[in-house]
C-alpha cells in the first residue's frame, strides 16, 4: 500500500499566483524604481496605464478570448461523433478556469502595457542622459561587416524593386502585433509554465538592459536621422530610395521618420517618442518570439523565424538601424533568455 501522505498534490491557486508574479513583480519595480529615480530631474511624467492604452488593452483581451473559445469551437466540431459529455471532458480536462476567467490573462497583459508605457516616458530622455555620439563608430563596424559598404547598398542591391521595401515596410508595421501575439499566447498559458515566466521576465529584461540602459551608453540616432542631427549626407541617397518606394504607397517608414522628428524638435501638438536607435529592440524582442515558439510545432517556428529574418532585413533596409544594433539586439535578447529560461526553471522547480 502506498501511503497517500508522501504523494505530490497540486499546489492551491495562492501558491500558483506566487510562483508566477512574484518575479515578475520584483523586476517590475526595480524597473519602476529605477525610472523614477533616473528621470527626476527632469520632472517628467510617468504614467503607469494611459487613457489611451485603454481601448487596446481591452481590444487585445477580447480579440484574443474570442480567438480561443473559436479554436475550442473548431476542436469540439472535429470529433464528430464523440458524444458531447465526452466532447466537453476532454476540451476542459486540462483548463484551470481560475487562470482562463482572468488572474492568468489579465496580469500578462498589464504588466506589458505598464512597461510599454514606462519606456516610452524614458526613451525621449536619452539625448539628455548621454549625447548621440556612437553613429560614427557603428557606421565604421558596419563597413567591415559589408566590406566596405553601407548596409543599405546591399539590401537595396539584393530587393531593388520599390513593391519589396513596400512589403517590407507593412511586415516591419506589424512587428508590435506578432509581439502582442505572443504575449497574448504567454498571457493564456498555464501559470506554472516555465516558458511563460521565461518569456515574461525576459520582455522586461530586453526593454530594461537593451532599450533603457545600453541605448544610454551607446546613444544613437541611427541611418535616417543622421542628416538632421549630424549634417552626415551618407544616407540621403537610402531616403531618397524610400521615396521613390512611397511613391507606390505611403510608407509608414515615411510617415513614422516625420512623426519621431516632431516630437524630437518638441513641435506642438506632437507627443515625443524618443530616436534613439541602438540596439534594435524590433530585432530583440522578434528573437524573443522565436525562442517562445519553439516547442511549438514546426509550422509556428518557421513563421517565428520567417518573420525574425524579415525584420533584422528590414531594419537596415529601411534605415531605422545599423547591422550592428540587430546583432547587439539579438545578443541581449539571447543572454536574457538563457537568464530566464534557467531561472523560471529553479523557481517553479517544485
Amino acid at each position: 500500500m502506498t501511503d497517500s501522505a508522501v504523494l505530490p498534490t497540486a499546489p492551491g491557486l495562492g501558491s500558483r499566483i506566487w510562483r508566477a508574479y512574484a518575479p515578475l513583480a520584483v523586476l517590475w519595480l526595480a524597473y519602476y524604481a529605477g525610472l523614477r529615480i533616473v528621470l527626476a530631474p527632469f520632472d517628467t511624467e510617468m504614467p503607469l496605464f494611459p487613457e489611451r492604452y485603454v481601448p487596446v488593452f481591452v481590444t487585445t483581451l477580447v480579440t484574443f478570448f474570442v480567438a480561443v473559445v473559436a479554436v475550442a469551437y473548431v476542436r469540439y466540431v472535429s470529433m464528430g461523433n464523440v458524444p458531447r459529455s465526452e466532447r466537453i471532458a476532454r476540451l476542459t480536462a486540462n483548463i484551470r478556469w481560475s487562470e482562463v476567467t482572468g488572474i492568468g490573462s489579465i496580469p500578462p497583459l498589464l504588466f506589458v502595457f505598464t512597461l510599454m508605457s514606462m519606456f516610452k516616458a524614458f526613451k525621449p530622455r536619452i539625448p539628455d542622459l548621454s549625447a548621440f555620439t556612437w553613429d560614427p563608430v557603428f557606421i565604421a563596424w558596419d563597413r567591415v561587416l559589408f566590406l566596405g559598404r553601407d548596409g543599405w547598398e546591399v539590401t537595396h542591391a539584393l530587393m531593388p524593386w520599390p513593391w519589396a521595401t513596400l512589403i517590407i515596410d507593412r511586415f516591419y508595421l506589424a512587428w508590435f502585433v506578432v509581439v502582442l501575439l505572443a504575449t497574448c499566447v504567454a498571457a493564456f498559458s498555464p501559470m506554472m509554465s516555465r516558458m511563460r515566466l521565461a518569456y515574461l521576465m525576459t520582455f522586461l529584461l530586453n526593454w530594461a538592459v537593451g532599450g533603457c540602459v545600453l541605448a544610454t551608453v551607446f546613444s544613437s540616432v541611427g541611418p535616417v536621422f543622421l542628416d538632421r542631427l549630424s549634417g552626415d549626407m551618407d544616407f540621403v541617397a537610402m531616403l531618397a530610395r524610400l521615396d521613390q518606394a512611397g511613391a507606390i504607397a505611403p510608407l509608414w517608414t515615411i510617415s513614422g521618420i516625420e512623426l519621431l522628428w516632431a516630437g524630437h524638435t518638441n513641435q506642438p501638438g506632437v507627443e515625443p517618442y524618443g530616436i534613439s536607435a541602438f540596439p534594435s529592440l524590433h530585432v530583440c524582442m522578434s528573437l524573443l518570439v522565436v525562442l517562445y515558439v519553439q516547442g511549438l510545432g514546426r509550422w509556428w517556428r518557421g513563421l517565428a523565424w520567417a518573420f525574425f529574418a524579415v525584420i533584422l532585413f528590414g531594419s537596415v533596409h529601411l534605415g531605422w538601424h545599423y547591422l550592428v544594433d540587430g546583432l547587439a539586439g539579438m545578443a541581449i535578447c539571447w543572454v536574457n533568455w538563457r537568464a530566464s529560461l534557467w531561472f523560471a526553471g529553479w523557481w517553479l522547480r517544485d
